[in-house]
């Protein structure tokens, strides 16, 4: 940094008083050439830099899209995932259901007829109590 500070200093004087540094032998022509030749260099090291950058927004630019592309696609793939297994339980659900329901109808006609018989015996019982009696 102080390197830059003294040549920055020297410089300006240069150009302030150009013929303070004729006296010591310098010669000013040389001396704002190199400035020249300095700035030109700068310039064409920004504008190299500039192009870099525009390259590296749109490689980056490119990438976030390619990046954003695979993600939606994932999204996609996983949501169809989802969604037939979400059809598989759903149809193996209501085949359990269906076969529950008939299990329990089945016990239902089952117990009724328990039930009647039980209750033709007991009438059966009494009447034939009744007629011994």
């Amino acid at each position: 940094m102080a390197m830059l500070q003294s040549a920055t200093s020297a410089i300006l004087e240069v150009l302030v008083n150009p013929m303070g540094l004729v006296d010591m032998g310098v010669n000013i022509i040389s001396v704002r050439d190199s400035w020249k030749q300095h700035h030109h260099s700068l310039e064409a090291g920004e504008r190299l830099h500039l192009e870099a950058l525009k390259v590296s927004q749109a490689q980056h630019s490119e990438a976030l899209h390619h990046g954003l592309s695979q993600h939606q696609e994932s999204i996609f793939v996983s949501k169809d995932q989802h969604d037939q297994s979400l059809h598989v339980s759903r149809v193996m659900h209501d085949e359990a259901l269906s076969r529950s329901k008939s299990q329990h109808e089945e016990q239902m006609k089952h117990s009724y007829m328990e039930t009647r018989r039980e209750n033709l015996r007991d009438l059966l019982s009494e009447t034939l109590d009744e007629a011994q009696s």
